[in-house]
Order: C-alpha cells, then structure tokens, then sequence
C-alpha cells in the first residue's frame, strides 16, 4: 500500500444521520480537527460552545462540503435534536467510548 493509498483509504465519506424524521450528513472529523478540538477544549472546558462547534466542524452537504462556517451559524438549530446529532458527530468521529462523561455539552462530567 502507498501512502497515497493509505490516505485515500482513511478518508472517510460523510455519513448519513437519521433523528427522528431528519436526515443530515455528517463528516467525520479528521485527526487535525480533532487536535484543533482538543486544543480549543483545554481552553474552554465549560459546556459553552461546544455542541455549535462540533455541529459547524461536521453538518455536510453529500459530497463533505461543510454547510455551516461557524458556531454562530447553528445557533438557531433545534437544541434537543442538535444534541441528538452531537451525539453521532462524537460517536462517529471516535472522540471517547462514553462522550456524556468526556466532554458533555450540558457539562455532565
């Protein structure tokens, strides 16, 4: 395997995410937005911002072209429905085996 082939093959397509009757992509972070996450974290360790964050870094269009350019831009989402898919965003992206203890947006450590 080259790494050209390597590359190709850890780059992961979005996702589809179904909850309740809403259907959006998601694409799964990659190991510099994971650190860039991490980093913003150790920063900012209260449970502000951190759902509109991951939800900007992730929310798709089918072909992985992100549909949101910051936190600001989902503000207005749905918050229980916005949880739901935070949920599949920390799952997907492989961000910790129980991710309400880890880093939870409600700050249930």
């Amino acid at each position: 395997m080259t790494k050209e082939d390597l590359i190709a093959a850890l780059k992961k397509k979005p996702i589809t995410v179904t909850v309740g009757d809403v259907e959006v992509f998601v694409k799964p972070l990659t190991v510099a937005e994971k650190e860039k996450f991490a980093a913003w974290r150790k920063d900012n360790p209260g449970p502000i911002g951190v759902v509109g964050r991951l939800l900007a870094a992730s929310l798709c269009d089918e072909s992985g072209a992100l549909l949101f350019a910051g936190p600001e831009e989902v503000a207005d989402l749905d918050g229980a429905l916005a949880e739901q898919v935070w949920d599949r965003v920390i799952e997907i992206s492989g961000m910790g085996a129980d991710p309400k203890k880890a880093s939870s947006p409600s700050g249930q450590a």
